[in-house]
């Protein structure tokens, strides 16, 4: 009976063992679709993963495919190529940032290996997007179509000028924002390829935000400038070269530029010898180190602003001048040379003088600095020769400055000019409102001796004609550096050669007017000779350890300018001969650093080359 009574019970087991058994099959497909989803989905999104890598590799190639062309525009100056160019890139760019920065690439970041590479990728991406799209492209825009911004009928537009001021300030904080995030960008496990794209990356932008900083710190004072907060009034100074000064040339003439809301107005033309202006009593303050090097020249007469290698110095003399002089307040000083203004009339084309003369950038420099003093040159009558002189160089300011303010000029062409002018220290602005001139300092004060770095040691080699000649037309001169490390203690050995030529001939100095020759008769001297004081500005710190004139060795080192050691020598040049100085000096401190020259800017290019120094030839330590 027990056994009868369990029957039922094992049947009811053997049911319930069987229809497990039916139903394994079934459970086990349900476990293989239970993994089969994940792996499918997987798939998938590595596919549409793989899909994305391609598609922003290609875009960034694509990108990087038009750098060339982009460079070639650049440096041929089409900025309505460069600018089509760049809204291509700029395109791809933001393809590229955006096929980056989806779901399924920025969870897929999280992957090992795989993982470093595509936040590398996705934060490049974004970069070259700011870069593009936020801060080149619209600098190329406002540089490729400058219409609104260009002078109508001698006005330039303040609100235009405003909203440009306004794009630059975005692009240069879009360069920041790059900057900062390449810099971000963890390459410490990624492939060689990403590596090297941040390199380059930074480089770029590296390069591209210091012209966009000094853009952002200077545009806000053209408003200002132009007259926005109320009338302003400057003197644009023009420099005859032709008569050496440190700066550049004297200080020749003047023309009055009064600027109210935009509107421009060219005013009178003002020589500085003929327009009563005095001396005697200086309008600046002259150090005892200056007095020693400059004389009574310095600080004084205006048609002398220029004896020191610095335009501040040389903005306040003539601001001192009008101030004490004229009762006039300038609001600052703009200062162009011959040559520059033969850079500006690229832009602007040739202007006809009064006098029936074709002014144009190919006759600039030999028509205002040479054919000018022979053709106005009567005998007997200085002063009425540099009253007609005087005339004529001031007619080619107004003219060409009447010129820019028409607005049927080239923009672009303007600025690269300018630019030209400027980083030749051709062109020079001082602002005497203290908060501009501030600004103006914070990005590099223009005219001024150069400044030495942790890298590069820097001298001023400078000129000053003695005599009162025009003879800087006729001269040719190089500069050669050497650098050595001969001493102990490791500080180098500089040797600084400075080579002159007259290239006036003997025969032609006797036809030369004496506009040219200046006052050679004054002082008892031949015609067509040159002298001059030829001065070595050395790195502070530094030590001038001796100086040659054509060989024969000469007192050294008894000067200064404030933190700057300076040499003095003087050398004379008949007409046809050369000249050679020589100036040793030890550097501040030891250290591996280049030698570079800043030199006056002259009428002919001064050819700056680097040549061997042999310990052997230096002065022994003193």
């Amino acid at each position: 009976m027990r056994r009868a009574a369990l029957d039922p019970v094992a049947e009811t087991l053997d049911r319930l063992r069987s229809a497990a058994q039916a139903r394994l099959p079934t459970r086990r497909t349900a476990w293989r679709i239970a993994l089969a989803v994940p792996l499918l989905l997987a798939a998938g999104l590595a596919v549409l993963l793989a899909a994305q890598i391609w598609q922003v590799k290609g875009e960034l190639q694509e990108a990087q495919r038009l750098v060339p062309a982009l460079e070639q525009q650049l440096r041929d100056t089409d900025l309505v190529g460069a600018d089509d160019t760049m809204g291509e890139l700029a395109r791809h760019a933001a393809s590229a940032r955006d096929g980056s920065n989806g779901v399924v690439w920025r969870s897929s970041e999280w992957l090992p290996v795989l993982g470093d590479d595509l936040a590398a990728v996705r934060q490049i991406s974004v970069a070259m997007h700011l870069m593009a799209s936020e801060a080149a492209l619209p600098l190329l825009d406002l540089a490729a179509h400058p219409a609104e911004l260009a002078p109508a009928g001698g006005t330039i537009d303040l609100p235009a000028v405003q909203r440009a001021v306004a794009v630059i300030e975005r692009a240069d904080a879009a360069v920041a924002d790059a900057l900062a995030t390449v810099d971000g960008v963890d390459t410490a496990h990624t492939i060689a390829d990403i590596t090297d794209a941040k390199q380059k990356m930074g480089d770029l932008l590296g390069t591209l935000h210091p012209l966009t900083g000094t853009l952002r710190e200077l545009a806000p004072l053209a408003p200002a400038l132009l007259g926005a907060d109320g009338p302003r009034q400057y003197a644009v100074m023009f420099q005859n070269l032709a008569e050496k000064r440190a700066l550049g040339g004297t200080a020749l003439a003047f023309v009055m530029v009064t600027v109210d809301q935009g509107r421009i107005e060219i005013g009178e033309a003002i020589p500085a010898s003929t327009s009563g202006f005095g001396s005697g009593s200086p309008v600046i303050d002259v150090p005892p180190d200056l007095a020693a090097l400059y004389g009574t020249e310095y600080g004084d007469y205006i048609g002398s602003a220029t004896v020191r290698p610095s335009f501040t110095s040389a903005a306040q003399t003539v601001i001192g001048n009008f101030a004490r002089d004229k009762g006039t307040a300038l609001d600052g000083v703009l200062s162009l040379d011959p040559v520059a203004l033969g850079y500006l009339l690229e832009a602007t084309g040739p202007v006809r003088l009064q006098t029936g003369d074709l002014l144009s950038a190919q006759n600039a420099a030999s028509l205002l600095l040479n054919e000018v003093y022979q053709r106005y040159a009567s005998a007997g009558d200085p002063e009425a020769d540099d009253a007609a002189q005087n005339a004529f160089f001031a007619d080619a300011v107004q003219a060409t400055a009447s010129r820019l303010l028409g607005g049927d000029i080239d923009l672009p062409a303007l600025a690269e000019s300018a630019a030209r002018g400027w980083g030749e220290r051709r062109i020079l602005f001082y602002s005497a409102h203290g908060d501009e001139q501030a600004r103006l300092a914070a990005v590099g004060l223009n005219g001024e001796p150069p400044l030495s770095d942790d890298t590069t040691d820097r001298v001023g080699v400078y000129f000053g004609e003695t005599i009162g000649t025009k003879l800087a037309y006729y001269s040719s001169q190089k500069v050669l550096l050497g650098r050595a490390v001969c001493r102990d203690d490791g500080r180098a050995n500089y040797r600084v050669t400075v080579e002159l030529g007259n290239t006036l001939q003997a025969d032609a100095a006797q036809v030369t007017s004496d506009s040219v020759l200046g006052f050679y008769r004054v002082e008892g001297l031949p015609k067509g000779l040159q002298r001059m004081n030829v001065y070595l500005y050395a790195p502070p710190g530094s030590t001038i350890v001796g100086a040659t004139v054509d060989g024969v060795p000469q007192p050294a080192g008894q000067f200064g300018d404030g933190a700057y050691p300076v040499d003095r020598q003087r050398i004379v040049l008949p007409p046809g001969a050369t000249g050679t100085l020589a100036y040793d000096l030890v550097a501040a401190t030891p250290g591996e650093r280049t030698l570079e020259a800043q030199v006056t800017p002259m009428v002919s290019p001064t050819a700056i080359d680097t040549v061997p120094l042999d310990c052997a030839d230096v002065p022994p330590p003193g």
